[in-house]
């Protein structure tokens, strides 16, 4: 960390909604605002997972994780993943220099705290993902093609689908993915609940709603 100041602002008001996969509790904030630290303060933060291996789960924690950094003043960040079958995996993030918006570099394997690679990575990322986060395209095409319908969802208020498993994406494990990236911009909320009994999905239109794209 650069500084004190923006860990403390942004995790003042943090929590993680929807299958909390960074909880507030798991980052040390103690330690970022101990005294005790050479040249700069320094973050740390663990926990344990539960069928990490899915895929989707992986994806959000990973647009979480970015989500974090991007509003932090920090030089750099490393995260360790041990999973019991799929091996262990080393990531590094830093920032990039962008003149508009803030951008982060990505890499795996052991860098120093400079950004110089030390080792090469055995693997490339778990569970057969790619960077950048990707959707699936036939659950984005079917939620692009809904965009139209939730943007008369009015400001402020919920809509619930009952059933959502009754769609062919809305019921997808899919879907989670690309609310999280929409609920993380604070364009909507989104969880589950009941209605009538029934499993049901609800959004919370906070913004107009646009189509999206896969990054390349």
């Amino acid at each position: 960390m650069n500084d004190q100041e923006s860990g403390n602002e942004f995790f003042k008001n943090y929590e993680d909604q929807n299958h909390p996969l960074l909880p507030k509790e798991a980052f040390n904030l103690e330690l970022l605002n101990s005294s005790h630290f050479r040249y700069n303060p320094i973050l740390t933060f663990g926990r344990t997972f539960k069928y990490l291996e899915g895929g989707y789960e992986w994806k959000q924690l990973i647009l979480k994780f970015e989500h974090i950094l991007l509003n932090l003043n920090f030089d750099n960040a490393k995260m360790y993943l041990e999973t019991e079958f799929l091996g262990n995996y080393e990531f590094f993030w830093k920032p990039e220099p962008s003149e508009n918006t803030k951008k982060l570099f990505f890499g795996t394997g052991r860098y120093s705290m400079f950004g110089t690679r030390i080792e090469e990575a055995d693997s490339g990322l778990p569970m057969n993902t790619s960077y950048p986060i990707r959707f699936n395209e036939a659950i984005l095409a079917g939620f692009n093609s809904m965009v139209s319908e939730l943007n008369t969802i009015p400001i402020d208020s919920k809509h619930v689908f009952s059933k959502p498993y009754a769609y062919d994406f809305l019921g997808h494990d899919g879907i989670r993915l690309i609310l999280t990236k929409l609920q993380l911009e604070g364009i909507l909320e989104w969880g589950y609940g009941t209605k009538e009994e029934d499993y049901a999905l609800y959004i919370i239109r906070r913004s107009e709603i646009r189509k999206l794209e896969n990054l390349r």
